[in-house]
């Protein structure tokens, strides 16, 4: 089961949709290690690159929201923020509890489902507005 990209996330900003499109490439890899029965031995790696990778995304849209005067960029933010401190809850239980089947599907839920609602929603509605102050 494959995370699928489409233009109906796409924001139109490109270093932004670039970005999203190596978040589904990466989850995707690690859903077919799930589907290969070797999510455990990948589930760490992937934790540590969204660990790493949603900052740096992140601070990458926070950014151009501040260039362009985003005028909701502090509620884009904290969605940002609580999508980091539901993450890391996962990482802390993913360190205490073991690669278990449950938490895979949990995280994998909550990502995917995190990131689809996220980037289908709240980032096209911020690159609409920074999209018209743009041109």
């Amino acid at each position: 089961m494959g995370l699928a990209w489409g233009e109906h996330l796409a924001t139109g900003i490109e270093a932004i949709d670039d970005q999203h499109r190596e978040l589904f490439g990466r989850l995707n890899v690690f859903l077919a290690a799930c589907d290969a029965g070797q999510g455990n031995e990948e589930l760490l790696g992937m934790l540590q690159f969204l660990d790493d990778y949603v900052v740096f995304h992140f601070r990458a849209e926070e950014l151009i929201q501040e260039e362009y005067g985003y005028l909701d960029r502090s509620r884009h933010r904290q969605y940002h923020c609580m999508f980091i401190d539901s993450f890391t809850s996962l990482k802390r239980r993913f360190l205490i509890e073991g690669p278990t089947a449950d938490l895979i599907a949990e995280i994998n839920r909550f990502t995917i489902g995190w990131l689809i609602d996220h980037i289908g929603e709240k980032d096209r509605e911020f690159a609409r507005s920074v999209l018209s102050r743009s041109r």
